[in-house]
């Protein structure tokens, strides 16, 4: 089963200094068959009685669905949690658009949000290609007093080759260069490289 790793890119999305939406997250391995879950965060000033934004997926890769409990991997976390209603459910049609939309109309109790707001579990069904990109598409929040908050979309791409780099001791091999960068059997007076560093044979 081949590794993956998510990386994000533009990791804030954000209209002005007091409106933010993000995730802490840059990258995470994973495996078919195995899942992931990611924070995401809000910060506002003003009461939003509404936050919503949508999946684009790649191949391979689905949010999180518990057949016993008939709910998708996505959880409140917020403060107002409680005050707000969750609908999560993918296009009609699409296996590969999925919509998220957090709504209150209990206005009296709700306050500015601030921090972590929902946790959205992802899980690899197959392998995904490298560089496929997550897309949380045109996020954005309405205030108590109707104002619609327009964040820039975020992006989370599929970098394998991210995954694993190889270190000076995996690329020794003992074979030795004069300073002409002929190959040659052995080192005898002069300066030779060997594995990559200059070595001075007196």
């Amino acid at each position: 089963m081949k590794k993956i790793l998510l990386s994000m890119v533009a990791l804030v999305a954000t209209l002005s200094a007091s409106a933010q939406f993000s995730t802490d997250v840059d990258k995470f391995d994973l495996k078919n068959g195995e899942s992931k879950t990611v924070t995401f965060s809000l910060k506002t000033e003003e009461p939003v009685t509404l936050y919503e934004f949508w999946f684009v997926l790649p191949e391979g890769l689905e949010i999180a669905y518990d057949e016993e409990e008939e709910e998708y991997g996505i959880e409140l976390l917020s403060n107002n949690a409680k005050s707000h209603q969750l609908t999560a459910d993918y296009k009609k049609g699409s296996k590969t658009e999925f919509l998220v939309s957090v709504a209150s109309n209990k206005l009296a109790s709700l306050k500015a949000l601030e921090g972590e707001v929902l946790a959205v579990t992802f899980k690899a069904t197959a392998d995904v290609a490298a560089d496929a990109q997550i897309v949380i598409k045109d996020p954005f929040a309405g205030t108590a007093t109707e104002k619609k908050i327009s964040f820039e979309n975020f992006y989370l791409t599929v970098n394998p080759t991210a995954i694993n780099g190889i270190s000076a001791d995996e690329t020794k091999s003992g074979v030795i260069y004069n300073m002409a960068g002929q190959r040659v059997s052995k080192a005898t007076k002069g300066i030779y490289v060997v594995d990559g560093k200059k070595v001075a044979v007196k």
